[in-house]
């Protein structure tokens, strides 16, 4: 007996020759990530003191985290924040539950820096820097990846790894 659908297997097009799945996936899975130059939010780069060796300053507005030496000159606006940033452990639900989202301190700065350009209040950046030690940067990562607002203002680009300032 001969399977009536047999020889009617779906091409993955849909109408018009459209693709229906995805064809081409983004690098990142995060929601944090940058996008390119479609994204319309804010890129937003993580160094530390020792990764700044190419930053275009003229651009960029910089936010100086914890206890590393700052130093505005050259940046088109310049913030400090000390405060304690939290381990995701101390979080009882995800970043995005209903009952409980409430802005972390270093989030709450970033969106109202980010209130501050849009009201004209500090001079018009296209870049947001965060400058914080080796030790706090993947923490400060997973805290702003965990903030919906932050999420919605800014997109981290990808920094690689694979060289030094200092070669």
């Amino acid at each position: 007996m001969k399977q009536e659908s047999e020889g009617k297997r779906p091409s993955g097009l849909g109408q018009a020759g459209k693709p229906l799945f995805q064809s081409k996936a983004a690098l990142s899975t995060s929601a944090l990530a940058w996008r390119g130059s479609g994204d319309p939010r804010i890129p937003l780069s993580i160094l530390t003191p020792h990764d700044m060796c190419d930053v275009e300053k003229a651009q960029s507005a910089v936010f100086f985290v914890g206890a590393v030496p700052v130093e505005d000159a050259g940046w088109l606006v310049s913030r400090v924040w000390v405060g304690q940033i939290r381990q995701a452990s101390d979080m009882l639900h995800p970043g995005s539950c209903p009952c409980c989202i409430r802005l972390n301190g270093l989030g709450h700065a970033l969106v109202a820096l980010f209130q501050e350009r849009v009201k004209g209040l500090c001079k018009y950046f296209s870049n947001l820097v965060i400058i914080c030690s080796a030790e706090e940067r993947a923490l400060v990562q997973e805290n702003l990846a965990r903030d919906n607002l932050v999420i919605g203002f800014y997109g981290l680009k990808a920094v690689s790894s694979r060289f030094s300032c200092q070669s």
